[in-house]
């Protein structure tokens, strides 16, 4: 239960109870991210004003979030393809494989990282 909005709220309220708390926070997923800012409004913080918030995996509700989430886009499709890829080379090699992969991912900037939106950056 831990991806889930509620793990993002709880993870959040601890985080912004510490006496040196981020400004910035990188989320695993864009549903924790919500339950973050979530958090962040309760306790009275303003995001992107005091908290900037980051997900992952732009799914369509972080664009339509208040502020809209910015968040890295991954292509999953590539992605399970090229595990799959590498799960086969594995299994037909009879031993582990060490491989170092980069799948392509891109960063949506919109408003909650206190950044103008300026589209998305590829790498």
């Amino acid at each position: 239960s831990f991806f889930l909005e509620q793990g993002g709220y709880l993870g959040m309220m601890r985080l912004l109870a510490i006496p040196d708390r981020p400004t910035a926070v990188l989320c695993a997923d864009d549903v924790l991210a919500f339950g973050g800012m979530r958090a962040a409004h309760e306790l009275g913080f303003e995001v992107p004003g005091d908290l900037a918030i980051v997900g992952f995996n732009d799914i369509r509700l972080a664009e339509l979030a208040h502020p809209a989430l910015t968040s890295v886009r991954v292509h999953m499709h590539e992605l399970g393809v090229r595990s799959a890829e590498l799960l086969l080379e594995e299994i037909d090699q009879g031993k582990p494989l060490q491989r170092h992969v980069i799948v392509k991912h891109e960063l949506v900037i919109r408003y909650s990282c206190g950044a103008k939106p300026i589209g998305t950056l590829t790498t």
